[in-house]
């Protein structure tokens, strides 16, 4: 006859060992993956587009800037955080629901906030150049030295701005929406 003891701790030890396989079988479903998530993918799009960054900007760029400036704005996300040239990753300083956002929208934080005050101080040149170019057409009709210097004094002003002529036609052509975002 079998000992009515060893009978039950056999029966213990298969019970003991039913759970922690179940325990097991159970951590290491919950460590597999089994699809791709969309903020896995959206990650994976923002390093891609990582790799193509340029100091321009592409007209692609801009056109997807100006399509989430406004949500981003109306979230209230753009009113506490003002980012200079200075901020080397601007990405550090955002709350995870800012950080959401961008993953949400396919945006490396720190492209958004280089997209944006590109296009500020492309604005910035576009009107300095223009205003140079008005001073100039102006000053030409005049004769005296003093004439002369100041156009040399605004042709150097027009070299000293910033921007390519590509950005700056493809930042004159969409100015007035861009204006209108950033009042």
């Amino acid at each position: 006859m079998v000992n009515l003891k060893e009978y039950l701790k056999t029966i213990n030890l298969r019970r003991i060992m039913f759970v922690v396989l179940g325990i097991l079988s159970i951590i290491l479903i919950l460590k597999c993956q089994i699809t791709e998530t969309t903020w896995q993918r959206s990650n994976k799009e923002i390093e891609l587009k990582k790799q193509g960054y340029k100091t321009e900007l592409s007209q692609e760029e801009i056109n997807a800037f100006i399509r989430v400036w406004p949500e981003f704005k109306k979230l209230g996300f753009a009113d506490d955080l003002i980012v200079s040239y200075k901020i080397d990753s601007p990405s550090k300083f955002i709350d995870w629901k800012t950080q959401i956002w961008f993953v949400y929208h396919k945006w490396d934080a720190d492209r958004f906030f280089y997209v944006q005050q590109r296009l500020v101080s492309l604005l910035h040149s576009l009107g300095v150049k223009r205003n140079a170019h008005a001073l100039i057409a102006h000053l030409e009709k005049r004769n005296d030295d003093l004439s002369k210097d100041m156009i040399l004094l605004q042709k150097r002003r027009i070299e000293a701005e910033e921007g390519t002529s590509k950005e700056l036609e493809m930042v004159a052509e969409k100015e007035t929406v861009l204006r209108k975002m950033f009042e």
